[in-house]
């Protein structure tokens, strides 16, 4: 006969399962939430940046030095608003070493910097 203080203990029904969770201060969840911080302000990027594009559009159209003038300026506030957005995500792409991200910012960022060029030239 064996003795019963060798047996294993008979898990309690009332005793709850023990799941497995991953730490909230875990690096890789941390580096996601900044990638996923500096992808949205990529995108954003894009909203005061065609602001002034569409300001420059608005005062080209408009065939008033009074009006171009005092639209010049806005439309680069805007422009350079979205630009340096755009520039910041680079940074925070780069320091988080997530490539992908860098990629996408280089060329958003040269996309922008073409187009706002090309706009410079053509108000000369």
């Amino acid at each position: 006969m064996a003795d019963p203080t060798d047996e294993p203990p008979l898990p309690d029904a009332a005793a709850p399962f023990s799941l497995d969770y991953f730490a909230a201060d875990a690096p890789d969840r941390r580096r996601e939430r900044w990638v996923v911080v500096w992808t949205f302000c990529l995108f954003l990027a894009w909203v005061p940046y065609l602001c002034g594009i569409l300001n420059v559009l608005v005062a080209t159209q408009s065939y008033s030095s009074a009006v171009v003038g005092a639209h010049k300026g806005g439309a680069a506030l805007f422009m350079g608003l979205g630009i340096a957005l755009s520039a910041a995500a680079l940074v925070g792409f780069f320091r988080r070493r997530h490539w992908t991200g860098v990629v996408a910012a280089v060329l958003l960022l040269g996309a922008q910097a073409s187009i706002a060029g090309c706009l410079a030239v053509s108000s000369f």
